[in-house]
């Protein structure tokens, strides 16, 4: 029987990427995402050999990590609540 998998909110998702998406890659059952109600299953479909891990740097994926980062604040990471806001009610008041 396949114990209930608890959702993990998508804002901590890919606040953890890395790790959220190794989580994935060893539960054989994969992650469950919550976002506004809804629900995703993330799952590995690749093979992976018992006890094998693959490095950060050998994912492409991964390797974007960080990579839009910068040593100071931009713009966006100083207003970010404000354009989402402006997003939302855009999105919404239509």
């Amino acid at each position: 029987m396949t114990q209930d998998i608890q959702p993990i909110p998508l804002d901590d998702f890919l606040r953890h990427i890395a790790e959220s998406l190794e989580k994935a890659r060893l539960a054989a059952e994969g992650v469950v995402l919550e976002d506004q109600g809804n629900t995703y299953r993330i799952t590995y479909e690749g093979r992976t050999a018992q006890g094998s891990h693959t490095a950060p740097d050998e994912d492409p994926f991964l390797a974007l990590s960080g990579a839009f980062e910068s040593a100071e604040p931009a713009d966006v990471a100083n207003h970010k609540h404000d354009y989402l806001a402006e997003a939302y009610d855009k999105r919404h008041t239509l």
